[in-house]
């Protein structure tokens, strides 16, 4: 079936001018849970005491919907995460080219491959559900994307996520992909993040 799992409270805090309270995010929050929103995306944590305050505050309402909080792949932020009370992780780490020449530079393919490895192992170890999402997906190499959510999911992570981070692929090339991943994991979640 299909699941929404709604970012509001993620990516509509980092638009320009936008910077929920406590407060704005607890209204919000229950106002997705009262329309039936299965995941609810909230900050990063580590990024800040008003995004650590504001994911606790979003965790203890006890929600029917689930609580995911960001984190890249690191133990700092995912300790902070599960400092939260909040239900799920969500593993965020790049593994094509651009990122090992841009954003985490001086690391291969596959020691990011590794890094997400071992994150998803700190995650499991503190408790939290886990959702791995690769981002810059749509311009990753197929095989990478497999050998990374194949890494993800045999580590223990509930669920992967396609990221097209930068609203670049076509539609039809976003259906190929994600019938070839299910193809590779056909019992796996797998979440889908567009732009």
């Amino acid at each position: 079936g299909v699941h929404i799992n709604d970012a509001t409270l993620r990516e509509g805090n980092q638009a320009s001018g936008v910077a929920f309270t406590v407060a704005d995010s607890v209204a919000i929050a229950q106002a997705l849970a009262d329309v039936g929103v299965d995941m609810i995306e909230i900050g990063h944590p580590l990024a800040g005491p008003n995004e650590h305050q504001r994911t606790k505050a979003v965790a203890a309402l006890g929600l029917a919907s689930a609580i995911i909080a960001h984190a890249r792949a690191h133990p700092n932020d995912i300790n902070s995460v599960a400092k939260t009370g909040a239900d799920w992780v969500g593993i965020f780490l790049g593994v094509n080219d651009i990122t090992t020449k841009a954003r985490v530079i001086g690391r291969s393919t596959h020691e990011l491959i590794d890094m997400v490895g071992d994150a998803v192992k700190c995650a499991k170890d503190s408790g939290l559900k886990i959702r791995y999402s690769c981002e810059d997906a749509s311009r990753t190499e197929a095989d990478y994307l497999i050998e990374v959510f194949g890494t993800a999911l045999d580590l223990g992570a509930d669920r992967v996520c396609y990221a097209d981070t930068l609203g670049f692929a076509e539609p039809s090339e976003v259906a190929k992909i994600v019938r070839s991943i299910k193809a590779h994991f056909p019992d796996a979640d797998l979440e889908v993040h567009l732009h």
